[in-house]
Formats: C-alpha cells, structure tokens, sequence
C-alpha cells in the first residue's frame, strides 16, 4: 500500500482548504473528510492514476476544526486509507 507523504495543506479560509500530498505509486485522488473520525464526506474522486495529488475542499464551516484524511485506490483495485490528520477554518 502506498504510503502518504508531504501531506501539505494550505490555503486555508473560513470555507475551504486545500490539501497536496505524494505517495510513492500510482494512485486514484481523494479526500474523506468530517467534523469527526466518522468523517461523512468525500471529495470528488479523480479518477486518473498519479503520485501528486492535489484537492480543494470548500463548502466547509468558519471557525470548525475536520478530520480528514487520504482514501485512494491503485490500479491494483487495493484501497488505502492514510492515518487521520485535523485542520481548522479561519474565523
């Protein structure tokens, strides 16, 4: 499974975020993403096969913290799920 690395995100406003990370084999590209480590949202899956992985993530709540982290498949159909990562929305 391929492993999560320079999870960076940035840009972050009262409503959105964005998230870039590499992984070290080919990857699908998404989000999953919450209030809590249930999650309950998913970014739109980019579908394409790549090792920089780029999302924005908008529509979200001033001033709330998320849980969220990588959820991608390899062109082997293996998912993998990354550890859980937090980030909180600007005032």
């Amino acid at each position: 499974m391929p492993p999560v690395g320079l999870m960076k995100v940035f840009n972050i406003t009262r409503t959105s975020v964005e998230i870039t990370w590499t992984s070290n084999e080919e990857t699908t590209t998404q989000i999953e993403y919450g209030t809590t480590t249930d999650y309950g949202a998913l970014s739109e899956l980019k579908e394409d096969y790549t090792i920089t992985h780029h999302v924005v993530l908008t529509g979200l709540g001033p001033n709330t913290t998320y849980h969220y982290r990588v959820k991608v498949t390899n062109s082997d159909e293996e998912e993998y799920l990354s550890s859980d990562y937090t980030f909180t929305t600007l005032v």
